[in-house]
């Protein structure tokens, strides 16, 4: 299924503006896989992003921030891509989704971008849509016509005591698609759910 090099995306637009806002779930996954693992983010100028990386299951595992902004991500991907032979089929895409409840999440091997903008930037970069994504709610509790201020948006307390543990479990997710279990990997993500209780304090 994968090279020898895997690229682990997370969409987001930078700058300390956007940092905890919805259309940053992929950022803040990412940079908490960074974290775990103690791999430090570089600014790489040609693909103008921040990259870590280490070995993990015998691969060279890259975590990936593009710094163009959403609409842009794929110039970014593309770039570095090409530049360190990293196949299509061994990327992993994480974004926000506002189809799904918040925290809850799907990761799928190929397909539609759904609208997600960031997502239509990469298939017209690799003219292809063969490469995962792993889609994580944001809910959608906005007025019609008013997505793009919701994207854009700040959690809400509740949703920022309870990004621990949405954090927690996509690490588990990604970690099984790292090491080749995909059927396990799409099981643990479509069967996470989050419930809280009447002072919105995470029960799950």
């Amino acid at each position: 299924m994968f090279n020898s090099r895997i690229l682990i995306a997370g969409l987001g637009n930078p700058g300390r503006l956007y940092a905890m806002t919805r259309h940053n779930m992929g950022f803040l996954v990412v940079s908490h896989l960074a974290k775990i693992r103690g791999w430090q983010f570089r600014f790489d100028v040609r693909s103008c992003s921040k990259v870590a990386s280490g070995l993990e299951d015998r691969k060279e595992v890259f975590l990936f921030l593009p710094m163009t902004g959403m609409n842009l991500s794929g110039r970014a991907i593309f770039s570095f891509c090409k530049r360190y032979s990293v196949n299509i089929m061994s990327i992993l895409v994480i974004v926000d989704e506002l189809c799904l409840l918040f925290g809850s999440a799907k990761l799928r091997e190929k397909g539609s971008s759904g609208g997600h903008n960031g997502l239509k930037s990469i298939e017209r970069a690799f003219s292809s849509t063969n490469f995962a994504r792993l889609k994580i709610g944001i809910g959608n509790a906005y007025p019609k016509g008013e997505a793009k201020e919701y994207v854009l948006s700040s959690f809400t307390k509740k949703e920022e005591n309870a990004m621990p543990t949405v954090l927690q479990q996509m690490e588990k997710v990604i970690n099984l698609w790292v090491h080749g279990d995909i059927y396990q990997a799409k099981n643990v993500a479509s069967t996470f759910s989050l419930s809280f209780n009447d002072q919105g304090e995470i029960l799950t």
